[in-house]
């Protein structure tokens, strides 16, 4: 018995040490075993080659055992009790296909950028022979269930829609990847019918001093689908207007208008490829599916939207207007990227879809038609959201506008409606005797002019950036010298990536972090994919974009060929012709300079 007392007595002493110890070893124990991952005794089958009888311990996932359901719960309470312990597991890492300064993916990268780029991988990473042929519309199988999927970047709504709307089942036995495809899916139910129903409206707009009404035809677009595109393009071919409002703003010159639309696609696909391809992020078999589809999605939101518009103004940059009637004009209508993005910040994304926010901005772009009708264009046309279709019609009905014809898109494409006739029938109604045009040229119509400087605030806001025939024309030639010179390789390239000197930062203090590289210039290239792409200084300076976007804003001011303003008198003797007015007390932007905050 008394060695059992000795125990007893002995035993609070040793207790802490012993639980110490046994944490100590279930923790290493958890660091060191992978409970998601088992060894099996089982014949050694190589990738090529006959079998190898003699049996081996080979790496297996238990979810191959427990299956897709259970394998996942468990997964996810051990990551719970390995962030409680303040374990992180280990990232696991995929494998690439080439090294992170090349893409493999790529045949030619001497060829023109405004050439399909060519890839010699599909969106797998299996090689593609030239004999074989790959679709970029396939829907998604990692098997090729569906066909060999291409490696670029879907082109727009359309494309992603047949690529992840029905993927194949084998691919769907992960949870992420369940709800990746499911939210797509979602997406896509709310998208259905955007770009169809009641997407062509034409309005009659009373003129200015006794002037004929002009009309305006609303073209509602979608920001990603390929169709609405062709309608924006179609437009502009059938109507021959004189004058053309986009919702675009001057911050956004360079990216939608002088841009090639070719270079925004082969962007797309080189990024796209780097990504998926060759595995460029080491994402591993796990969550490769979900990282395609959201570096897909991410790749034509950022490279593939706003195309319409640009199908518009290079359509209407060919109208051949008549001599004898008002100048050509684009105006640029939108609010400005900058401070719509300063809204997006300070009030949340959900404020920008509020109908507040779209009568705001509607009222901005109906204020830019509205300036080009009273110039005495008696054919308008504006290419806008289709979301910001009521908010704009309704501005105009304001004003003194009647609402005249409406359209979808599927009765232009199938010939029931006529876009030239549409736009006509203002000037038809006005010059007819009895009927509407009695009340249009009438006492009532004159009343209903007086009300629009009230109503759209003309001479309060901005009535818009306009760009006369002259500064189109530059535009144009400057978009058509980037197609004809530019090479793949003048246009994205690969880069060094950024160093974090973490520990250095932390002790420098305030300021630039001193060591290696520390008095060189940082890049001012537009900088992808993590660091590890650019498209370099010399394309953003000759293109316009990102800083370089207002030097050439101000080109076009210096040489008369653009004006912004909120005074009318002076839009309407810039269109005759009268040098504009240039304010030196303003910003680059024509601003006046704000304060600076204390």
């Amino acid at each position: 018995p008394r060695p059992v007392r000795r125990w007893r007595a002995a035993g609070p002493a040793r207790g802490p040490i012993s639980v110490a110890a046994a944490c100590g070893a279930c923790i290493v124990s958890v660091a060191i075993w992978d409970p998601l991952v088992c060894y099996v005794w089982k014949p050694y089958e190589p990738p090529n080659g006959p079998r190898i009888k003699k049996p081996t311990f080979r790496k297996q996932d238990r979810k191959d055992i427990w299956g897709a359901k259970d394998f996942n719960r468990i997964k996810s309470s051990i990551q719970k009790i390995e962030r409680a312990v303040g374990l992180p597991r280990k990232k696991e890492q995929g494998r690439r296909l080439g090294p992170v300064d090349a893409n493999v993916a790529v045949k030619d990268v001497n060829a023109l950028a405004a050439e399909p780029l060519l890839l010699r991988l599909d969106k797998t990473g299996k090689s593609v022979q030239p004999s074989e042929t790959v679709d970029r519309t396939a829907a998604f199988s990692t098997g090729d269930a569906f066909g060999r999927m291409s490696a670029a970047a879907p082109s727009s709504l359309e494309d992603f829609m047949s690529m992840y709307q029905a993927p194949d089942e084998a691919d769907l036995e992960d949870a992420d990847s369940m709800k990746v495809f499911h939210e797509v899916q979602d997406s896509f139910s709310l998208q259905k019918g955007a770009d169809e129903f009641r997407t062509i409206r034409t309005i009659s707009f009373p003129g200015r001093d006794g002037l004929p009404p002009s009309a305006i035809m609303l073209i509602g677009v979608a920001d990603l689908n390929a169709r609405s595109r062709g309608l924006a393009g179609r437009a502009v071919y059938d109507t021959q207007p004189s004058a053309l409002m986009v919702q675009l703003c001057r911050e956004r010159v360079g990216r939608q208008i002088v841009m090639p639309a070719e270079h925004r696609a082969t962007v797309a696909d080189y990024v796209a490829s780097y990504a998926t391809a060759t595995n460029a992020h080491s994402h591993p078999e796990t969550s490769w599916e979900t990282s395609v589809v959201n570096r897909d999605r991410e790749v034509m939101d950022s490279w593939m939207r706003d195309l319409a518009y640009l199908e518009a103004v290079a359509e209407f940059a060919q109208v051949q207007v008549p001599a004898d009637g008002p100048s050509k004009m684009l105006c640029l209508g939108d609010v400005r990227a900058s401070r719509w993005e300063a809204f997006r910040k300070q009030s949340g994304n959900a404020s920008t879809v509020k109908n507040t926010a779209r009568m705001v901005r509607g009222k901005q772009l109906a204020r830019g038609l509205a300036a080009l009708a009273r110039l005495g264009h008696t054919s308008v046309l504006g290419v806008i959201e289709v979301d910001l279709l009521p908010a704009v019609t309704t501005w105009l009905e304001r004003s003194g506008g009647h609402l005249v014809a409406v359209a979808d898109t599927s009765d232009v494409e199938s010939g029931r409606e006529s876009l030239a006739a549409d736009i006509k029938m203002p000037a038809t109604m006005a010059s007819n005797s009895a009927g509407l045009g009695d009340r249009l040229v009438g006492d009532t119509f004159a009343r209903e002019s007086d009300t629009i400087d009230d109503t759209l605030g003309f001479g309060q806001s901005l009535l818009g950036a306009f760009v006369d025939e002259r500064g189109l024309d530059a535009l144009t030639r400057k978009r058509e010298r980037l197609r004809r010179t530019t090479r793949v390789k003048d246009l994205i390239r690969h880069r060094e990536p950024v160093k974090k000197w973490a520990v250095a930062g932390l002790l420098g203090g305030e300021g630039p972090v001193p060591g290696p590289e520390a008095l060189l210039d940082p890049p001012r290239g537009l900088v992808l994919e993590e660091g590890r792409l650019e498209i370099p200084e010399d394309y953003l300076r000759d293109a316009g974009l990102e800083a370089f976007a207002p030097s050439t804003w101000r080109t076009l001011q210096d040489r008369g060929q653009a004006l912004e303003t909120r005074d009318e008198a002076e839009l309407l003797w810039w269109a005759a012709g009268a040098p504009p007015q240039v304010d030196e007390e303003r910003d680059e932007w024509g601003d006046t300079p704000e304060p600076l905050a204390r």
